[in-house]
């Protein structure tokens, strides 16, 4: 009465032996014995069961982390386009505020440099009849 292989540590003789020792007869003991083993390995998952569902599942996780690899990618490339645009066009704003600015400023400096000469041009008038003054 051999254990068969895919039996997960049943041992049928030496259940079968002490079904015998309390008085059992040899015949129901063996019967009762592979009964009992059939009970417990029916259904029961083998290591080549257990190997073919891990590889089954390493298989679909890869599978899986490679779709969300590429969905992420995806995802990236449109956040890094967007973000391209909406770079684009905050420099083109700031070109133009700065132009503004720019205008703004030489306009500014402009006036005060009018103001300068105006203010001086009495001054230069004045030197000059003097001057035209001091000729004989």
């Amino acid at each position: 009465m051999a254990m068969p292989a895919d039996a997960p540590g049943f041992d049928t003789l030496s259940y079968a032996r002490r079904l015998k020792a309390a008085g059992v007869d040899e015949t129901q003991a063996e019967a009762h014995a592979e009964a009992a083993r059939d009970a417990m390995t029916q259904g029961a998952a083998s290591k080549m069961d257990l190997d073919k569902g891990l590889a089954a599942l390493n298989t679909n996780l890869d599978k899986g982390l490679a779709a969300l690899k590429t969905d992420l990618d995806k995802g990236l490339a449109a956040l890094k386009t967007d973000l391209d645009k909406g770079l684009a066009a905050l420099e083109n704003r700031m070109e133009k505020r700065l132009a503004a600015l720019e205008t703004r400023t030489t306009v500014r400096f402009v006036g005060i440099a009018v103001g300068i000469v105006v203010a001086n041009a009495g001054a230069v008038v004045a030197s000059v009849v003097a001057l035209v003054a001091l000729l004989p």
